[in-house]
């Protein structure tokens, strides 16, 4: 993912901020419940004011939503993002 910081804002606070919202709202979906892909795009620019464009996104290597099944738990792994 890469993001593009609106001016006044620090870059690497602002790539924390994404990245500390990525993490909880993924790990919060919860048992069996699928996580679209568009939501990642959606969290990134609700984390911070300083946020004005997101790109290149992509979720377990794709553009796809990710879809678990009723007994997974989808949980965020390594994040990228500049």
């Amino acid at each position: 993912m890469t993001v593009t910081t609106a001016a006044g804002y620090t870059h690497s606070d602002v790539i924390a901020l994404v990245t500390a919202a990525l993490t909880q709202n993924i790990n919060a979906t919860g048992l069996g419940n699928p996580l679209p892909y568009t939501q990642l795009i959606r969290w990134a620019y609700q984390a911070s004011p300083g946020v004005t464009n997101v790109q290149s996104v992509t979720l377990n290597g794709t553009t796809a939503d990710f879809v678990a099944t009723a007994a997974q738990t989808i949980k965020a792994g390594t994040l990228t993002l500049s």
